[in-house]
């Protein structure tokens, strides 16, 4: 009997990198995590992330500290694509071996661009390409590509309730600075 190739998990994951209150740039921060070994083989890849223009902006990806580190920078890319798909190709040179770990394959960071709104939006793998050869047969993909990404930490908006007597509660939430 022959063996059933592992399958390869890519999963998106965010941080709020400060909070919306501030009132400053709203930064965030897409983490894309996978558990690769050396027998994937996997030498590069290719990555498209989608995200909504209207509401955040992606400008940078980063490798320093992920699996993505062993990439010479000469042979890792960032650009926008089109409108609302950044792009990530990064690829080790020839006999260099392959990628491995368990850990952060490669970071992308942006800000929100109205950062004193409370918002989210969806940010998403659009497309994972493995460079060159992968592994010795078909493998098998997996993009659990979906993330939610909100503006605010959860620990950021404080309030507090208050009982003045039967007919009427106060709370201290500005209202008008939420929206």
């Amino acid at each position: 009997l022959g063996s059933f190739p592992r399958q390869l998990i890519l999963t998106i994951d965010a941080i709020p990198d400060d909070d919306i209150c501030t009132g400053t740039k709203s930064k965030f921060t897409v983490l894309l995590k996978t558990i690769l070994y050396t027998t994937d083989s996997l030498a590069g890849y290719e990555i498209d992330i989608s995200y909504d223009t209207s509401k955040v902006v992606i400008d940078q990806a980063l490798k320093v500290k992920t699996i993505s580190n062993k990439i010479p920078s000469s042979n890792f890319f960032f650009r926008i694509r089109e409108p609302g798909i950044a792009s990530v190709i990064g690829f080790l040179d020839y006999n260099e071996g392959y990628l491995s770990g368990d850990s952060i394959l490669v970071v992308l960071s942006g800000f929100w661009k109205n950062p004193l709104c409370t918002d989210s939006t969806i940010v998403k793998i659009a497309e994972f390409i493995p460079a060159f050869e992968f592994g010795t047969e078909d493998r098998p993909i997996v993009l659990n590509n979906t993330c939610l990404l909100f503006n605010r930490t959860k620990e950021s908006l404080s309030s507090s309730i208050e009982l003045t007597d039967s007919k009427s509660v106060v709370d201290s939430i500005e209202y008008e600075k939420l929206k």
